[in-house]
């Protein structure tokens, strides 16, 4: 009898043992338990709900569950980094100022397959048109801006349309409240070659035209970082070389010299500093080139989310020191000519959708601002 009582109280403790030991492990399953165990759900009704959509708060909870943090935010950036990048040539850091660029995204036509040919026309008949051009300037602007029409000059041929009176948020600039258009003239459709006889000078935005434009044929002067107060002393990459602007300037003879420099300069001095130094430059530049057609190319605006994320880097900045440049173009030798209309969104800043960076263009979107260019020949 003893035995036998024994033998049935290791057969309960068994019993029980297995039990909690199972119901440990459905505990740590908790659809298995709640199916098996208590019957809320049938299988079928699991399987259907593992294949119900979740939102995207949801699939970030369980990405930073599942994976390492890097492998998350290697799925987040897939976007930017599908096509690859391109380290920029001067990244070792010479220029005296700290250009915003460290890579150039280089982005292959071949592999833009989400890249309709109907998306990238809807491109260009949207982008290259000034988003105020055709307005009746007395009474259309008002209504786009909500101001009264605002004619401040005409300096040789730049008009003067209005621009956010937003307060300025350095003491680097002072908001004009107007923004320039390009010059008045009758531009001319024309090709690569109109440019085997120009001249580009510029920081990491013109470097970008040389790599991406496709345009062999014209010269280009440039170096990351370079800045209106040390262009003349820099020596610059160009078509022969490693060489200074003068000894360009002395050893050819352009048709036309196009200029975009100021994006380093946002924060160094105030725009009357800027302005003083870019007239000295440009009569340097008239003095070895007395028969060339000077082009004031608008320094090409940034993002909204990186123009409201600085207090230097931003749009009203960069519109105060075109204002300032606009006003040496002449109309005869000296011509403003603002590309950014080819780019800007309906905020009037860099689109974001063709910059990886909020300040320079994707390669593949280089055609925007070419395109323009080809459609102000003089």
């Amino acid at each position: 009898m003893i035995i036998i009582s024994v033998i049935a109280a290791m057969a309960i403790g068994l019993a029980l043992g297995v039990w909690g030991d199972y119901t440990l492990k459905v505990e740590w399953d908790r659809p298995v338990f709640s199916s098996v165990v208590l019957g809320e759900k049938k299988d079928s009704e699991i399987k259907q709900a593992v294949k119900t959509p979740i939102d995207d708060s949801d699939a970030l909870d369980v990405m930073a569950d599942g994976v390492s943090e890097d492998t998350a935010n290697d799925a987040l950036d897939v976007n930017d980094n599908v096509n690859g990048s391109e380290e920029n040539k001067d990244s070792e850091g010479d220029g005296d100022s700290a250009d915003p660029q460290v890579i150039i995204t280089n982005v292959d036509a071949d592999d833009d397959s989400n890249d309709s040919a109907e998306g990238e026309n809807s491109d260009k008949s949207a982008l290259n048109d000034d988003p105020m051009a055709g307005l009746n300037r007395m009474d259309d602007i008002e209504d786009v801006t909500g101001k009264p029409y605002v004619e401040i000059t005409k300096v040789g041929a730049v008009e003067f349309v209005p621009w956010n009176d937003n307060p300025a948020r350095s003491p680097y600039y002072k908001n004009p409240g107007v923004r320039p258009l390009s010059s008045k003239y009758e531009y001319k459709d024309v090709d690569a070659d109109y440019f085997a006889t120009s001249l580009f000078i510029g920081d990491s935005r013109i470097e970008g035209l040389h790599d991406y434009s496709g345009w062999d044929k014209a010269y280009f002067a440039y170096k990351t970082g370079l800045s209106v107060f040390n262009m003349m002393s820099e020596t610059l990459n160009t078509n022969d070389g490693k060489c200074t602007l003068s000894e360009v300037l002395e050893n050819y003879t352009f048709d036309n010299i196009y200029i975009m420099i100021g994006i380093n300069e946002l924060g160094s001095g105030t725009v009357s500093d800027f302005a003083d130094k870019y007239k000295e430059n440009l009569e340097t530049i008239r003095s070895l080139q007395q028969d060339a057609r000077i082009i004031i190319l608008g320094i090409m605006y940034v993002t909204k989310e990186y123009s409201d994320s600085s207090d230097v880097y931003n749009n009203d900045n960069i519109n105060a020191k075109n204002a300032a440049i606009a006003s040496f173009a002449n109309g005869s030798d000296i011509f403003y000519l603002d590309m950014n209309p080819a780019v800007v969104d309906e905020n009037m800043a860099l689109r974001e959708d063709i910059s990886f960076d909020g300040v320079h263009l994707i390669a593949k979107y280089y055609y925007l601002w070419t395109d323009f260019m080809c459609s102000h020949g003089y």
